[in-house]
């Protein structure tokens, strides 16, 4: 394709004394553990054994289609109707960032960036909120406790930021 090699994006566990003075380290270290360590190949294959069949049956309905077309093999390859249901609410939540990047797409330069740079605090909070309420209040916690992270925070829940640039633009 004609992209020159680079081991950079490779090297991301080098910065992980940097990810734990930013973050809550405990938490980093309990959610996120594996990603301050360099890639191998020992947990491929690992959802075998650690996930349940239901999770198994709704990660083939949801991404099924699109794991056979990157090589994967679906284990359940009909879904029943009450794994649709069960997993409808990852559904609705895909199916609201697929439109709202679709919408933001048509926005301004500046203003796509700087709903861009937000955005994914704000839809991990939301997701959090929804599916896993909590971790989200642990990571609340968390951060309260992290002063340092205030003003990062609240650069990043970027609500009111937004709604007065969408005024200036739409009034």
């Amino acid at each position: 394709i004609g992209i020159p090699f680079s081991s950079i994006p490779f090297d991301f566990y080098k910065k992980s004394s940097e990810v734990l003075k930013i973050y809550p380290s405990d938490l980093i270290l309990k959610y996120h553990s594996s990603l301050l360590k360099k890639i191998n190949t020992s947990r491929v294959g690992l959802w075998k054994k650690e996930l349940t069949k239901s999770e198994i049956r709704k990660a083939d309905a949801c991404a099924g289609k699109y794991a056979e077309l990157t090589g994967y093999q679906k284990v359940y390859p009909r879904a029943k109707l009450m794994t649709y249901i069960q997993s409808s609410p990852g559904w609705a939540f895909a199916k609201l960032l697929s439109v709202s990047t679709s919408i933001i797409d048509t926005f301004p330069y500046k203003l796509r960036m700087a709903i861009l740079v937000k955005a994914p605090w704000f839809m991990g909070r939301l997701y959090l909120r929804i599916f896993n309420k909590n971790k989200f209040v642990e990571l609340n916690e968390k951060m309260k406790q992290k002063p340092e992270l205030s003003a990062h925070r609240e650069k990043l829940s970027g609500l009111k930021l937004l709604s007065d640039k969408l005024k200036v633009l739409f009034l």
